[in-house]
């Protein structure tokens, strides 16, 4: 449950971002396109979401998934770096 209202919590600040630098569209699309190769690949979810992998190799392998120039934007990329680095605690 606590995941979930993490989740609430990021989809507020990037949709208060988009909305406020008028990329609504952008931030749909790429959204749209993690949401299809995390869908194609139920093993990159599951090791992003161990608990057990530091966050820096989680970092590498999203580097490696998403290199430079790929479907993010490097704001969106360094979004996804700082929840893989600072993930929702549970309790």
């Amino acid at each position: 449950m606590k995941s979930g209202r993490a989740a609430i919590r990021y989809a507020k600040a990037l949709l208060e971002f988009s909305t406020e630098n008028q990329k609504q569209q952008e931030v749909v699309e790429e959204m749209q396109n993690i949401g299809s190769v995390m869908e194609s690949n139920p093993e990159l979810q599951e090791v992003l979401n161990s608990p057990v992998l530091p966050g820096s190799k989680k970092r590498k392998i999203m580097d490696e998934v998403f290199p430079k120039g790929s479907i993010l934007t490097p704001h969106r990329k360094e979004m996804m770096h700082q929840r893989i680095q600072n993930p929702p605690k549970s309790f």
